[in-house]
């Protein structure tokens, strides 16, 4: 059997039956006849990163290794064979693969090697914004987060104010932002919670503070100048604030529904940018387009696997021969935005373990992780 049919069986593997095993199998053998076959390194790095993410038992340090060696081994003949295209398309993958080991720094790097590269994705601003936000979230050590518990000191002692760290995150629904609080000292009671909510400038000011439940003479304050306005009038304590054991959340409804919020937070000197959801379409088109998207698809849509072939080594010189990536290319750049936004929705919330491009089964759900078959998705903190 040809080496590109064995590439194009695994791709089959991974993107349309979610079996990275069998085709980790299939690019081994490839790479015993052609151990310089880019395609077979390529996709065997993304067979592997899906084991890696998908199943605890191969969640391995032995497992993280091969990778990054299958990925340096990818990157080097890209370069030796002075490829530009290809070089981007390794350091994207160096991108993904630190993305999610959250060395956010490392990532950053990455992208900006695949940038320089020429690598064009659509779905590059959206990744850029989360790295971005990831990245500003880390208080690095000496540092103090402008998010702090104040500590009032009673009368009658050193007159000081000390302050502690604490993370927080946010998320967005059409209708709703969330931000969450993590703190080892949440309140007991709702009741014991003050918060303070006012429109100011098409932007909203919060400011929340309660009692410190093991230490009264002190108080947890959090302030923020949140990048759009509110529903005010709708926030209510009892449905609307959630306490945890180590976690406070917020739930806040958007004074208008449908328009994403860039930042949490209202940027200095920063330009708002809202985009409001499209109503949903039904159609989706599939033609050809520059960006890539290389995970598989839990579309109920049809795959015709042989409209496209994949490239040997033999036809090196062709860049764009019959990579499997020009599929989903293809399937993302010209279809209609909400089939975009159910590819890139599902395609994050499910850790790339799924790509679904209907916007009406995913915009009001979470897509969950759907390990490979046999295998079982492990949550890590």
């Amino acid at each position: 059997m040809p080496v590109e049919t064995d590439i194009a069986n695994g791709c089959k593997l991974i993107f349309e039956q979610n079996k990275p095993k069998e085709a980790l199998e299939i690019y081994d053998s490839v790479l015993l006849k052609e151990p310089e076959n880019f395609n077979a390194h390529y996709y065997k790095c993304i067979a592997l990163h899906k084991l890696y993410y998908g199943s605890k038992n191969w969640h391995t340090e032995e497992v993280l290794t091969a990778l990054k060696e299958n990925l340096t081994k990818a990157l080097e003949i890209a370069k030796k064979r002075c490829i530009r295209e290809k070089i981007g398309l390794v350091y994207y993958r160096w991108f993904l693969l630190y993305y999610h080991l959250k060395d956010y720094d490392s990532a950053n790097r990455y992208l900006e090697n695949a940038k320089k590269y020429g690598y064009n994705d659509q779905t590059l601003p959206l990744w850029e914004a989360n790295l971005k936000e990831k990245r500003t979230g880390i208080v690095k050590e000496g540092q103090i987060s402008k998010d702090i518990i104040k500590e009032e000191v009673p009368q009658g002692t050193e007159q000081q104010q000390q302050t502690s760290k604490f993370r927080t995150d946010w998320y967005q629904s059409p209708k709703t932002v969330t931000i969450s609080l993590f703190t080892a000292n949440p309140p007991k009671t709702k009741d014991e919670i003050t918060i303070d909510l006012k429109n100011k400038n098409n932007s909203a000011h919060l400011t929340l503070s309660y009692k410190n439940p093991s230490n009264t003479s002190s108080e947890f304050q959090y302030t923020a100048n949140l990048s759009n306005p509110i529903d005010v009038g709708s926030f209510d304590p009892a449905k609307d604030i959630f306490i945890g054991s180590k976690k406070l959340e917020i739930t806040l409804t958007k004074n208008k529904a449908g328009v994403t919020w860039k930042t949490l937070e209202l940027q200095k000197d920063q330009e708002q940018q809202k985009s409001s959801i499209q109503p949903i379409s039904t159609t989706n088109s599939t033609s050809k387009t520059n960006s890539v998207l290389e995970y598989p698809s839990s579309s109920k849509k049809h795959i015709d696997w042989s409209k496209f072939d994949l490239d040997s080594d033999e036809y090196e010189n062709d860049e764009n021969a019959g990579d499997a990536n020009k599929f989903f290319q293809e399937l993302y750049k010209n279809s209609d935005a909400d089939t975009q936004r159910a590819m890139m929705k599902s395609f994050i919330e499910s850790n790339g373990t799924a790509l679904n491009t209907n916007w009406n089964e995913v915009k009001s759900e979470t897509v969950e992780t759907v390990p490979p078959d046999g295998l079982e998705a492990k949550k890590w903190d």
